[in-house]
Parts: structure tokens; C-alpha cells; sequence
């Protein structure tokens, strides 16, 4: 299991480190423990982690609803809980998006 990936349970924790205000929302590999994301939306009012949320339910296929900002919410550094989701699911399909390192969340 990658090291930004803990299992608990039947959910998943997943860190992030996160860059509001790029061009566009995308994976760009790992750094240290934590999955490195750009996010096109700002930092303000809670849009950069809306965007951060729709664009991992894109990503995993899965509702909004099972995805939950566990801490981190005001800052770069996140610990999000995915319910219901096997690891192994879960990190195929985060790699094929590593690989591309772009994917476009309007």
C-alpha cells in the first residue's frame, strides 16, 4: 500500500498536501507521506476543498457523500476519509491518473 494510503476498517485515510490556484486540478506525485494535488480553485470560502472533493469523486467514481475532510480543512496538509473502499481500488485508480499527471475538474 502506497504511504499516503492507511487503511481503517472498510474506509480508507488518505493525505494530502494540497496547491489552490493552479490551472487546472490534477495529481503530481507523491511527497513523503502524502499524495501531492494541484487544485484549480482558491483557497477562499472553502472552494479549494469543494474542488478537492469533486474531483476525488471523479477520480474513485464514488459519491461526494463518501468522501469527508477528517482534518486539514484550513490548510494544505489533509486527511480525508473515503468510506466503503477497498485500498487496492483505490490506489488503481489513482495511478493511472498519476501518470497522465493532469485531469481537468471544471
Amino acid at each position: 500500500m502506497k504511504p499516503y494510503l492507511r487503511k481503517d476498517g472498510s474506509d480508507v485515510i488518505l493525505s494530502v498536501r494540497i496547491m489552490p490556484g493552479a490551472s487546472k486540478t490534477k495529481i503530481v506525485g507523491e511527497l513523503g507521506f502524502e499524495l501531492k494535488l494541484r487544485v484549480s480553485a482558491i483557497a477562499e470560502h472553502g472552494k479549494a476543498n469543494h474542488a478537492l472533493l469533486r474531483y476525488l469523486s471523479d477520480l474513485l467514481k464514488i459519491p461526494v457523500a463518501r468522501i469527508q475532510i477528517l482534518s486539514g480543512e484550513l490548510g494544505r496538509r489533509k486527511k480525508i476519509r473515503i468510506t466503503n473502499i477497498d485500498a487496492a481500488v483505490l490506489e488503481s485508480r489513482i495511478e493511472p491518473s498519476r501518470k497522465k499527471k493532469a485531469r481537468l475538474v471544471t
